[in-house]
């Protein structure tokens, strides 16, 4: 399945949201307990496994509150699923002839891998096992040397893998289907680079070029993809990014940044997941939950930081996209990276959900409620360091963007959420209460799906609110069985 065609430069974000951090750290109270009244399933897919020691809502769930950050579940890693990586990728910038942009996207190809950004973000994802991590990269010809291919007027022996094409397409709108043979074809004849085990084919298109992919149009439904291509020869795989050329209405430089902001997604992507669609590497799978509340429809390590917090980041002058970071999530640091953690620690209200047995498949996020009855699970209140004062909890559907913290839907389908307390700070339990009425429509959890279809486990967060432009959020599924 692709995962990374839907992309954020169509969305505003609040300035200065963030999303929720979690620690995966020991403790005598392990963050996997749910009571439930009426609850559980007869014949559900899912199958809770309680962890040791979990203790009871209603129980003394407080902690230390001098001790930073408490205790909580942990934010959801990034899963490795099989697949290869680019663990030194060598970028080739292919342009069109007549892009009044060639020089600075070559430039930006150029820099990127060796960046700062890259070693915040990327560099570190390793292979379980195997002495295998993504590390720096180059747009550098192999030995160093000249790369002149016939009909370019690429790098003028400047060493650099950089192509320019006139047009070639028979049209300008094109699908992807188009591109995958394009692509192949000028690598058979010569006209591109040939492909190593670490290229990346990275093509910027013209504004007047429309692509289609599975059905949608690119500047409408997605900003940029990336995907691999078949081929022959000891390379059975080509990846490559497409980044179209979008008139977002605010005029060239503003396209321009929004251009190299998706090239900064798509080949972070490409990297940790370069056969997205044939050999899956770096996906979230482990918490349905998560999926869905802070990308729009991605599990790949730029989709999960599309929602809920800036996604602008400046480096060195470029705009780019802040990258969910494995290795930040784990030392409870804000997993959107790069960000300044001088500027405020982090926080939330972290709900416990135990593991569950989906058709075989492990996911948490999800608290399982019948209809009629009630449900109680506890949500540990952290913070990174002290805070000047107490935060405010909510629980319900968000709006999205846009929205004060404090403009939080109220739950529908059925499903209720009481607080047994809202003012709080770091270490204190949190008793949530969910019921269901009688009435309240089943979902199936075996189908991760958007909230918005029908027969898909509505979505809640609880909401952690220290001022109006400083919020975390801690996603929930309701499973009514």
């Amino acid at each position: 399945m692709r995962s990374t065609w839907l992309y954020a430069a169509f969305f505003s974000c609040v300035p200065g949201a963030a999303v929720a951090l979690a620690v995966g750290c020991s403790s005598s109270s392990k963050p996997q307990q749910l009571q439930s009244d009426g609850g559980g399933s007869d014949g559900t897919t899912m199958e809770a496994t309680p962890g040791d020691d979990a203790g009871d809502a209603g129980s003394n769930i407080d902690q230390d509150p001098d001790v930073y950050p408490a205790d909580h579940q942990a934010i959801p890693q990034i899963d490795y699923n099989g697949g290869p990586i680019l663990q030194n990728v060598r970028i080739v910038t292919v342009t069109f002839t007549g892009n009044a942009h060639r020089d600075a996207l070559r430039s930006f190809d150029h820099f990127i891998t060796g960046s700062s950004w890259w070693q915040q973000t990327v560099d570190g994802y390793c292979v379980p096992g195997a002495d295998a991590c993504v590390s720096a990269g180059t747009s550098q010809a192999p030995d160093g040397g000249a790369w002149l291919p016939d009909g370019s007027t690429a790098d003028a022996g400047d060493g650099y893998l950089d192509v320019e094409l006139g047009y070639d397409f028979a049209g300008n709108t094109i699908d992807d289907s188009d591109i995958q043979k394009w692509l192949a074809g000028h690598v058979a004849a010569g006209d591109f680079p040939a492909p190593d085990s670490q290229t990346l084919y990275v093509v910027y298109f013209p504004q007047t070029t429309s692509i289609t992919l599975q059905g949608s149009v690119s500047c409408q439904a997605f900003g940029a993809y990336h995907n691999s291509a078949p081929a022959s020869g000891p390379i059975t795989q080509i990846p490559y990014a497409t980044i179209p050329f979008c008139d977002y209405g605010q005029g060239d430089l503003a396209n321009f940044k929004e251009l190299t902001i998706s090239a900064s997604h798509e080949i972070a992507e490409a990297v940790t997941d370069p056969q997205p669609e044939v050999n899956t590497a770096f996906y979230l799978h482990s918490n349905d939950a998560w999926l869905g509340a802070l990308s729009y429809g991605g599990g790949e390590v730029g989709d999960m930081c599309t929602n809920a917090v800036p996604i602008d980041y400046q480096e060195s002058g470029w705009d780019v996209q802040r990258i969910w970071s494995n290795q930040a999530a784990a030392h409870s640091k804000q997993p959107c990276q790069p960000w300044d953690d001088s500027a405020q620690p982090y926080f939330a209200a972290a709900l416990r959900t135990p593991p569950l047995s989906i058709n075989g498949r492990t996911s948490a996020g999800y608290v399982v409620v019948k209809p009629g009855g009630t449900t109680v699970a506890i949500a540990d209140v952290f913070s990174e360091a002290p805070l000047a004062h107490d935060l405010t909890l909510y629980a319900g559907k968000s709006k999205g963007p846009g929205h004060l913290p404090s403009d939080i839907d109220l739950p529908d389908d059925g499903i209720t959420i009481d607080l047994s307390k809202t003012q709080v700070h770091n270490g204190n339990g949190v008793d949530v209460t969910f019921t269901a009425s009688s009435k309240a429509l089943k979902c199936n959890p075996a189908n991760v799906c958007p909230t918005w279809q029908p027969g898909c486990c509505p979505q809640v967060v609880l909401r952690a609110v220290f001022d109006n432009n400083d919020y975390n959020d801690w996603p929930v599924l309701v499973d009514v069985q």
